[in-house]
């Protein structure tokens, strides 16, 4: 996912938002999460509870997410905001159609309604430790 949303922002300064950008993200590093699945995969691991939230603690506005990443890149970034209800329906609608299409509905269904206070207590018990997200600069 993190590799789309910077190549939207490399390919544009005018991005499309939903609603106001306020959807809350939590980030993993692909780093963190693999070593933590190869470390489960040998063993290494105490046990794991039925539910892992594996991500950082720090929470993330989508539209700050964007920004973020723009800034990386050293570009400027404006949103136009769009009604995901409506964008929803045409992606849906074209899925029914049998298209298929970069971004699916049930991927914007679940941006749209994010867990705001998933439990990551378990994580440090699992062994799962994620670092917090940060860029420097990004480059292409």
């Amino acid at each position: 996912m993190f590799g789309r949303l910077v190549g939207q922002v490399c390919q544009s300064s005018v991005l499309p938002i939903f609603g106001d950008g306020s959807q809350i993200q939590f980030l993993v590093h692909n780093e963190d999460l693999a070593a933590f699945i190869e470390r489960c995969a040998a063993g290494q691991t105490a046990a794991v509870p039925r539910i892992l939230t594996a991500a950082n603690e720090q929470p993330w506005m989508f539209r700050q997410l964007l920004l973020e990443i723009a800034r990386g890149l050293g570009k400027k970034t404006r949103f136009i905001p769009l009604p995901w209800r409506l964008v929803w329906a045409g992606l849906k609608s074209a899925e029914t159609c049998g298209l298929r299409l970069n971004f699916r509905s049930d991927s914007l269904v679940s941006l749209m309604h994010q867990n705001p206070q998933p439990d990551f207590s378990p994580n440090a018990a699992a062994g799962l430790i994620c670092r917090p997200f940060q860029i420097e600069k990004l480059e292409l």
